[in-house]
């Protein structure tokens, strides 16, 4: 069966738990790639994580490879796809009695960007594992009216454990760079006027002026089981939030909110 939270998917098993991630369904379970490997599965997805393992019985599968389809712009003429491969290989499972091996599995994410019709696409950003979370995954949200702005989710997770979190990101055709995930903290910290905590936030879409649309949540500690707040919480409740890019604003707007896209997905 699927599972859904907000943008991304990802068949379950019964061998195997799920973690939400902000807006990612990331399947739980127990050598970093180069993004050199060959794929054994290939799948055309635009919310879709990788995974190394069989989504029907849970088994170390091998490599695959993720590719979203091209998000174009309302001018037509920028546009943007990802991709993540996920892959890994046998390791000695730690106090193992007789020396039993496990698989383990790790992503690499790139997004890749064109600022011009028919122009080739150029590796805009890569997403590297690491030692704490090897897991990744991006997710392509929109583009702004103006074509200026491509809003994405990328996520850091680390299979076999409720370890992760995601971020909203900005990419600037302008300036041709993208912000780094503590965009959306920075700006909760602003708007709170003191150093605090923000739980989950959710990159929902664009405004018509053009300013990026936001649901967050308060912090709790990890370790909380009476859902208490975390002391430093920016937030008290969860909310829909406006980001001005220009500014770094923060101002809140109504729950009910409708967000259109105003780009389109097409094949490559």
């Amino acid at each position: 069966m699927f599972r859904r939270a907000s943008g991304f998917n990802l068949a379950l098993t019964p061998h195997i738990a799920l973690l939400f991630v902000g807006g990612f369904a990331v399947l739980c379970t127990p050598s970093v790639p180069t993004g050199q490997e060959v794929a054994t599965k290939q799948v055309a997805s635009n919310d879709r994580v990788a995974t190394c393992y069989d989504e029907r019985t849970g088994a170390f599968a091998g490599p695959m490879l993720v590719r979203s389809e091209v998000l174009v712009a309302p001018d037509g003429e920028h546009g943007a796809y990802t991709e993540s491969l996920a892959t890994g290989g046998i390791k000695l499972a730690e106090n193992a009695p007789g020396g039993l091996l496990e698989p383990e599995c790790a992503n690499i994410t790139k997004i890749f960007i064109t600022d011009r019709r028919g122009g080739e696409f150029r590796l805009g950003l890569t997403i590297s594992p690491t030692e704490s979370a090897l897991g990744n995954a991006a997710r392509l949200v929109d583009w702004s009216p103006d074509s200026r702005y491509l809003l994405l989710e990328s996520a850091r997770f680390q299979w076999g454990s409720d370890v992760g979190s995601s971020d909203p990101v900005l990419y600037d055709a302008r300036s041709e760079t993208f912000s780094d995930p503590g965009l959306a903290c920075r700006a909760f910290k602003k708007w709170a006027k003191r150093d605090c905590a923000v739980g989950s936030v959710i990159p929902l879409g664009f405004s018509p002026e053009g300013k990026v649309v936001l649901k967050a949540g308060p912090s709790y500690p990890a370790t909380s089981e009476n859902k208490d707040l975390e002391p430093n919480s920016c937030l008290q409740k969860s909310g829909t939030w406006v980001y001005d890019p220009a500014t770094g604003n923060l101002s809140e707007c109504l729950n009910n909110y409708q967000v259109r896209p105003f780009a389109k997905f097409r094949a490559r």
